[in-house]
């Protein structure tokens, strides 16, 4: 069957208040009041706080993109303008902070109250820290690339001047190239702060580009024995690569000189004495080989030199040959006799005649 439901009687019961409730006291009754009052005015100052708080980062975020505009065009600054004061003697960190500072005085005008101000202070020196400290990075790697390139181009200019010196023949001038290039080699080491081994692999580094120029020029200007004893003398100064390639190079120009040597020999005892003479390229091989002895390699450099002379020798007979023909033959069409040209020295000399006998009758 349905049960009755019984309700106990209701009864009042003491517990401790609650925080933040108001009670009333018979002996101070304005107490409740005055802590409600008390946490209204702290509700208050907490809401002027987060005003103040997003009302200036308004303006840091205003000052934080002409930093970052500043910093773009300290760093269109390049070699010699970032690095140079400008004619005020400020230098580009001066001029860059100095933008910087406008735009905060320009922003301070717009606080209100102490709390504003203090916190965009605070902050806008940490952003002139960094923007300092990245200008003065900015123009110390400015700095730096201008001292490698004012070195580099020492070298080079020095490397230059000792090439001039060998094919001019003026080894002093290129002896004296070598002790500045020695020079600007030590002086970058010790701007880099190299000292012993490292400071002797750096100069082998920014000499050895010298030290090939000079031997290539000595090698190609027939100075073979000379480049010989110069790598013998330098090659401590130069990677064990360059120094292989040069051995090799001043071979193959011992080799040239005493192929040339030969052939020069052979081609003025045994060659053709006149135009008409045909070299005779079995008989000079042959001496050739009287000359250089069992020497394949030597043998076809030889050979190779001795067919180009030949081919330049014939080349030059029927450009000379041209010419004659093409001025007798303006001669015979203004009328002149074939006798009288026959007579002439350059036919008698210089030609046999046989494309004018043709018409001779």
């Amino acid at each position: 069957m349905a049960g009755i439901r019984v309700y106990s009687t209701p009864e009042v019961k003491q517990a401790p208040r609650a925080a933040g409730t108001l009670r009333y006291n018979p002996q101070d009754p304005t107490r409740g009041f005055t802590a409600a009052l008390g946490e209204t005015a702290q509700f208050m100052q907490e809401e002027i706080h987060k005003a103040n708080v997003a009302r200036v980062r308004g303006d840091l975020n205003t000052l934080q993109e002409e930093k970052l505009r500043l910093l773009e065009e300290a760093s269109q600054a390049q070699g010699e303008a970032a690095v140079k004061p400008d004619a005020q003697g400020r230098t580009l960190a001066d001029r860059i902070l100095a933008g910087l500072d406008a735009k905060a005085q320009a922003l301070r005008g717009g606080l209100a109250n102490p709390d504003q101000q203090e916190r965009f202070e605070a902050q806008a020196r940490s952003l002139r820290l960094e923007l300092e400290g990245q200008v003065r990075r900015h123009v110390a790697g400015q700095a730096e690339g201008l001292a490698r390139a004012n070195f580099a181009g020492g070298l080079a200019i020095q490397e230059k001047e000792a090439q001039e010196g060998i094919r001019g023949g003026d080894f002093e001038r290129a002896g004296l190239a070598l002790s500045r290039a020695r020079q600007i080699a030590g002086e970058e080491a010790e701007h880099r702060g190299y000292s012993g081994e490292t400071a002797a692999a750096h100069a082998m580094e920014a000499l050895t580009p010298l030290h090939a120029t000079t031997l290539k020029a000595l090698v190609e200007g027939g100075q073979v024995e000379l480049a010989g004893k110069y790598l013998e003398r330098n090659a401590p100064e130069m990677t064990p690569q360059v120094v292989e390639a040069m051995q090799a190079k001043i071979k193959a120009g011992a080799l040239d000189r005493r192929v040339e040597t030969a052939v020069d020999g052979v081609w003025s005892a045994h060659g053709p004495k006149n135009d008409r003479e045909p070299a005779n390229l079995d008989q000079l091989r042959g001496k050739l080989k009287e000359t250089l002895g069992d020497d394949p390699a030597a043998l076809k450099l030889a050979m190779a030199s001795l067919k180009e002379r030949a081919s330049e020798r014939d080349y030059s007979i029927r450009q000379r040959e041209s010419a004659v023909y093409g001025g007798l033959w303006k001669r015979v069409l203004a009328g002149e006799s074939l006798k009288a040209l026959k007579a002439s020295p350059e036919y008698r000399d210089g030609l046999r005649g046989s494309r004018l006998n043709v018409y001779s009758t």
